[in-house]
């Protein structure tokens, strides 16, 4: 008798030393998770101002388009590099960065910017548009749309 209840209590130490460590587990993941972060977006978080002379507080505003002109870029999806667009006075688009799409033209129509492409294996001009959410001097946030819909928001830097 006296056995079997040893034997319990180190049974329920097992278990209970195997759910501590499973929970170690998990939390360490998502620890690791949380790191891998885009490190562009950690350190522009927030920094984006409105009402002060280097942003633009409503979208007819948008529609200077001096504020576009120049190189704008983010960090790539696999975080490993930056892409992005070069806003042409002429309205002419060169993609910084992205190696399979040849950049077009642009437009801007109050807070959005439709920005055409075409690839070599498809010439026709394809637009792509991107409502602007802020903007200031050295920082641009903006949303793809998609069939009328906004997805994940991009924040840009102006390279100097």
């Amino acid at each position: 008798m006296k056995l079997t209840k040893q034997n319990n209590t180190l049974n329920y130490f097992k278990v209970l030393f195997i759910a501590i460590t499973i929970a170690l587990l998990v939390v360490a993941c998502d620890n690791k998770n949380e790191k891998q972060q885009e490190p562009i977006d950690n350190f522009d978080k927030g920094k984006v101002k409105r009402g002060d002379e280097n942003s633009l507080p409503n979208a007819e505003q948008f529609e200077n388009k001096e504020f576009l002109l120049g190189v704008w870029l983010r960090t790539n999806d696999k975080g490993s590099g930056y892409e992005g667009f070069e806003f042409k006075d002429d309205y002419t688009l060169k993609l910084e960065n992205i190696y399979y799409e040849i950049g077009d033209k642009w437009e801007l129509d109050k807070d959005t910017i439709t920005v055409w492409t075409h690839t070599e294996k498809y010439p026709d001009s394809e637009p792509t548009k991107y409502v602007i959410g802020d903007i200031n001097d050295s920082i641009m946030i903006l949303s793809k749309i998609i069939d009328s819909n906004t997805v994940k928001k991009d924040i840009y830097r102006k390279k100097r």
